[in-house]
């Protein structure tokens, strides 16, 4: 039972060993490490002929084995992922090696995200690059993906993007933490070989399930070996370390890693050394971000009662081992080609923690933990985790003040979201109460059932680049080219309803092939690239015998984000139908030219355009039109289904959120009705377009509130910039947890916040060795501004800072 909990105020503390961490942070160089991918090929090789779940497990303990071992200065919580620098990026092979070597001389310079290469990483890779031909997981989705789809995600501009999925790995996932650490890996051995001993062979599907379960225990095995070997690691140093304080450290690290995760966890630090070694085993396993740790202050706050009850800790300890994973969390890279790295800007892996929330009899969550969360995010402020606080009706106003106050001084994290609006939705999907109230947020906020939800695969659907082309009859203004279905000529059109059943058009041809590319990435990992490890930390797999591909889990849906340039089209579509069909100012034809020209020589025009109603005001005519349009593209996606199975009602889920593609997506679209010049950023998210919300934060607030959130099952992202005075005191707090509680109460589901000003933005464009921490907030998730590229950086300076409108 939880005790009483007495909020405190979250406050700068000093702590020299987060300080010297983070130094190193900002510090280290990033390299791409070749380590992963030689052991990945040379288990590959030795596994020629075995069953494809056999072969995954023994490429996962050939690299645990295997791979290099570092402890760094300072750290409590211990593994990285290679051995080149803690920010380093692996390599896998087995999803794809086409674009690494088109790229392969182009990361040191590459706009995001770039990694050195030395001259030996290059040979090394180079040397594995011909075992690999056509046996790729992106070699095999080509093969078995319909044609006309495939087509369609290589056009020069497209209106789907699908090649997140079919070049990496599984991701957006919470796994099941709490009964893990409770369980240990050994114990879960004794779990399968229970299983293995069950199976009637004479029946055919037992089969797969005996190899499946051959694999949970090769996996099981490796995770134990892992920590082992940093327990070794750790004695081995603690022989040779001077300062008896760091080597009765090293001792008590070699301690809980000879420990756990093979047995349960029985205090606090070694409870987070657990989790920190699932979530590394999982991410050498497979490249799938948002693999995130979930509810971590209600599963860890036992373990730390227990040792302060007991006087083992501290509070400024524990609040150090925090630290220590934070940064962890946060050292955590991925290796994208250019394309996606342009769509997810700043490395980030989105392992997302909620704080607070509810229990399962609808109580209030949050306790001391949740507090000591808030304060190790004010010591380390970096990217990682991606933390949200859940907010209901009974979540006491300190706790979202001191987020609040978190969000001031290190900006950008923790994000709020709304249970009175994300439980409602779940149990629309047909999941229980007790589990819905459990939900955890994963990547940016999609939501997730704890331990019983698979892995999320999304499909982007460009929303602005269809309007473009029910406005041009199926084809791209840009190139001209007949892309999407013949949906009528704008000269025949004779009404707005005549706009939106093109607009029907070109939705319901996309949105099936979006379906198609999703479901054919999905039955192509499922054959491929099995997860045997992943699949071990979640309910359900080891019980039924099935891979997470398969549909081992209770729950399994897929997504997709129908939103890249959803204020463009609302807006676009309220200009044409006030200025064309009911003012008449302008003809659908002079709308239109001007369009196609790029409003070169037809600034007249496109200033009618520009300032026709914008969504973001609080003026229902354009944000119902916003709203409906919105509506399409859910109900749309509503037709079709996730090939895996499970309970959930509807398993095609739509994400209410665009990560930085609403930058890149821009480029591929034309001009807009809206005034929107051709490629040209598009909005962010459910966010206004940029700028163009002018009344105040409470009328934009008012404005996104009238989208229906409650079927967005799948996340919702709303961004807004504040500056630091409109948050300068303790009054100034409180007013923004009421605004945020209004919002709420109108049916806005999450909200995020970067606190700067547009100028501090610009100066870190010009003197970034100034701004090496200025954390801001892009999406979905937080990056340091100045690794992010231009475009990006351009992104965020012309948001819409609120200088006022608290009170």
């Amino acid at each position: 039972m939880l005790r009483a909990v007495k909020p405190f105020k979250v406050k700068p503390r000093e702590s020299r060993r987060i300080e010297a961490l983070k130094k190193r942070f900002y510090e280290d160089k990033m390299y791409v490490d070749p380590q992963r991918a030689l052991l990945v090929t040379q288990a590959y090789r030795e596994t020629e002929g075995e069953p494809v779940i056999i072969r995954r497990a023994k490429t996962l303990s050939k690299i645990l084995n295997n791979i290099d071992v570092v402890i760094m200065p300072y750290e409590l919580v211990v593994g990285c992922q290679n051995g080149s620098s803690p920010r380093s990026a692996n390599v896998f092979p087995e999803m794809a090696t086409y674009w690494i070597e088109e790229e392969l001389d182009e990361f040191e310079t590459r706009p995001q995200d770039k990694f050195i290469v030395t001259d030996e990483t290059k040979e090394a890779l180079r040397s594995i690059f011909p075992y690999w031909k056509g046996k790729t997981l992106h070699d095999h989705i080509k093969t078995h993906m319909p044609a006309d789809t495939y087509a369609q995600l290589n056009m020069e501009n497209p209106a789907i993007f699908g090649w997140c999925a079919y070049q990496n790995g599984v991701g957006h996932i919470c796994q099941d933490h709490e009964r893990m650490i409770k369980t240990g890996f050994a114990e879960l051995k004794k779990q399968v070989e229970r299983q293995l001993l069950s199976l009637d062979l004479t029946q055919p599907e037992n089969i797969e399930k005996e190899n499946f379960l051959r694999a949970e225990l090769i996996v099981c095995d490796a995770a134990i070996a892992f920590a082992k070997r940093y327990a070794a690691r750790a004695r081995e140093m603690a022989k040779q370390e001077k300062d008896e304080k760091r080597k009765k450290e090293l001792e008590g690290i070699a301690e809980i890693c000879e420990w756990v995760p093979e047995h349960p966890a029985r205090t606090f630090h070694e409870a987070v050394q657990f989790v920190w070694f699932v979530e590394l085993i999982t991410q050498l396993e497979t490249n799938g971000v948002s693999i995130s740790p979930g509810s971590f202050d209600r599963y860890m706050y036992p373990y730390y009662k227990k040792d302060m009850d007991e006087g083992r800790e501290t509070v400024d300890h524990v609040v150090d081992i925090l630290g220590c994973f934070w940064i962890k969390l946060s050292e955590m890279v991925i290796l994208y080609d250019k394309q996606t790295a342009s769509f997810i800007a700043n490395f980030s892996m989105g392992e997302h923690i909620n704080l607070g929330g509810q229990l399962k009899n609808g109580m209030d969550a949050t306790n001391e933990m949740s507090y000591l969360c808030l304060q190790a995010q004010m010591d380390v402020g970096l990217m990682q985790p991606n933390m949200s606080v859940r907010w209901h009706k009974n979540c006491k106003d300190e706790f979202l003040i001191e987020a609040l106050r978190v969000v001031r001084e290190k900006n950008a994290i923790p994000q709020i979201i709304n249970d009175e609006i994300f439980i409602p939705s779940i149990l629309n999907r047909g999941v229980p109460l007790e589990e819905a109230r459990c939900y955890s947020g994963v990547g940016c906020d999609e939501i997730s059932i704890p331990g019983k939800t698979a892995g999320l695969f999304t499909v982007p659907l460009s929303m602005a680049k269809l309007l473009e082309l029910a406005l041009n009859d199926g084809k791209c203004l840009i190139t001209g080219v007949q892309m999407g279905p013949h949906s009528g000529d704008v000269s025949t059109f004779k009404s707005y309803e005549d706009i939106l059943e093109a607009f029907r058009k070109q939705l319901e041809f996309y949105t099936a092939h979006a379906a198609v590319c999703l479901n054919s990435e999905l039955l192509v990992h499922r054959k491929f690239m099995p997860v045997p490890f992943l699949s071990a930390t979640v309910q359900g797999c080891i019980e039924r015998g099935k891979d997470l591909h398969e549909g081992g889990t209770d729950y399994n849906w897929s997504s997709l984000m129908a939103m890249a340039g959803m204020a463009n089209v609302g807006n676009s579509l309220a200009a044409i139908k006030q200025l064309v069909f009911e003012e008449k100012k302008l003809s659908l034809k002079e709308v239109m030219d001007a369009c196609r020209v790029n409003f070169e020589g037809k600034e007249e025009v496109r200033q009618m355009l520009l300032n026709a109603p914008k969504y973001g005001n609080d003026i229902d005519y354009v944000d119902m039109i916003t709203a409906d349009a919105l509506a399409m593209a859910y109900y749309e996606g509503q037709k079709y289904k996730d090939p895996r199975g499970g309970k959930l009602l509807r398993s095609i889920w739509p994400t209410y959120l665009t990560v930085t593609s609403h930058v890149q997506y821009g480029m591929h679209v034309g001009a807009l009705p809206d005034g929107r010049l051709m490629k040209t950023s598009l909005n962010d998210s459910i966010s206004p377009t940029q700028g163009s919300d002018y009344k105040g934060p409470t009328a934009a607030m008012n404005s996104v509130a009238k989208i229906d959130q409650t079927v967005a099952t799948g996340g919702i992202i709303y961004n807004m910039k504040f500056s630091p005075d409109i948050l300068k005191d303790e009054e100034n707090l409180r007013q923004c947890a009421e605004l945020i509680k209004a919002y709420f109460s109108k049916g806005g589901g999450q909200v995020q916040i970067n606190v700067t000003s547009t100028q501090t933005l610009l100066d870190a464009q010009k003197a970034p060795e100034k701004h090496k921490d200025l954390m801001v907030r892009v999406t979905g998730y937080a990056a340091l501004f100045v690794e992010l590229s231009d475009d990006v950086q351009e992104d965020l300076i012309t948001r819409t800072q609120f200088d006022e409108g608290l009170g």
